[in-house]
């Protein structure tokens, strides 16, 4: 089987520093790929999650889908928490309970008096 190796650039055949490229060597004795390698690319879903867990990724957070409530489809049925946080803004809840704002998106707790946000 042939292969061939490209790079595909605006100015074809020219390099960025302005020289031409060269192909150097036979491009026939390029080994084949390992069948390992062959396997993540063609199954990449699959082997996502152990090269993250590899690199340290967390896995992302697995979200329910809402289910109704026993007495939601009721008629005048209120749910506070959702009216709550229609109403409010995080940064408001904050600042209300003493919170200072740092920055975009940072706030340092109260009594604390170090110049940076707490992590």
């Amino acid at each position: 089987m042939n292969y061939v190796v490209a790079i595909a650039r605006c100015d074809i055949g020219k390099h960025p520093d302005g020289g031409a490229y060269q192909l150097i060597g036979n491009p026939a004795a390029i080994p084949e790929a390992p069948a390992v390698l062959l396997d993540m690319l063609q199954h990449w879903d699959d082997w996502k999650p152990c090269l993250d867990s590899a690199l340290g990724i967390p896995e992302p957070h697995k979200i329910a889908p809402h289910t109704p409530q026993q007495g939601e489809q009721l008629p005048n049925w209120r749910n506070p928490i959702q009216e709550f946080n229609q109403s409010c803004c995080v940064s408001d809840v904050l600042m209300r309970n003493g919170y200072k704002p740092t920055g975009k998106d940072r706030f340092i707790r109260p009594a604390v008096h170090l110049k940076h946000p707490a992590r």
